[in-house]
């Protein structure tokens, strides 16, 4: 039988927008955030780290992200506490997680965490569409490039990558297997890797290696033991 697990997309947002939404919940659990219209668990935030917390025995761990906007905290316990422990204060970090709500904090569950450049932080308030920006005086300077040339903003949107990778490959050395295996996952929200096999005829043994370099380059994740997901 297919499995018909789906996971949910996770939503491009600001904090602030967060921290204003409804938070809706199914008996003790929090069900989901409705956010401007929309119901969001899983989120994909741009934010710079401001505060740092882990303990001794590697128990518990904690970032506090700030994005120009607003604060909110990612938390974690073991399992995640590798993940939550290699970011320092000051950096720039691209995250995906899933909205949880304990002891009257609504917090963020992290599943991805990558250092970037500043400068995405900046794109990403362009992205939704944020210009006026306290304490962010760039913005109104990419604001003003936007103006003068208006295919930037979907530029920026659609064309440019996030780099996520310690040793990224220059796009011309994506092998053309690779690009297609690539550009399938994109295409979906989570892909078995047996789905690709059939569509890309490729052979099973060479598709795992494209797949664990792919991973490796930060390009896709593995969600969970043989499904995968686009970075981006």
């Amino acid at each position: 039988m297919a499995d018909k697990f789906q996971r949910q997309t996770a939503c491009k947002m600001q904090i602030s927008d967060i921290l204003k939404g409804k938070i809706i919940f199914e008996g003790d659990r929090l069900n989901n955030v409705e956010i401007a219209g929309k119901n969001v668990l899983r989120v994909n935030i741009i934010a710079n780290i401001v505060e740092k917390y882990s303990n001794p025995e590697k128990q518990f761990a904690s970032l506090t992200m700030d994005d120009g906007s607003g604060q909110i905290r990612m938390k974690g316990f073991s399992d995640s506490f590798d993940i939550l422990n290699a970011p320092m204060i000051g950096d720039t970090v691209y995250m995906i997680g899933t909205l949880k709500f304990y002891n009257d904090e609504l917090y963020v569950l992290p599943e991805i965490i990558r250092n970037i450049e500043t400068k995405w932080l900046l794109l990403r308030r362009l992205e939704l569409g944020i210009t006026d920006s306290p304490g962010i005086p760039e913005i109104s300077k990419l604001s003003e490039k936007a103006s003068e040339n208006k295919g930037f903003e979907e530029h920026v949107v659609t064309e440019q990558k996030i780099d996520m990778s310690n040793n990224p490959a220059p796009a011309q050395e994506i092998s053309s297997p690779k690009l297609k295996v690539l550009n399938q996952i994109r295409k979906d929200v989570e892909l078995d890797v047996e789905q690709l096999i059939v569509p890309l005829n490729i052979p099973l043994a060479d598709l795992n290696v494209i797949v664990k370099e792919l991973i490796q380059e930060g390009e896709i994740y593995e969600s969970r033991p043989g499904h995968l997901c686009a970075m981006i």
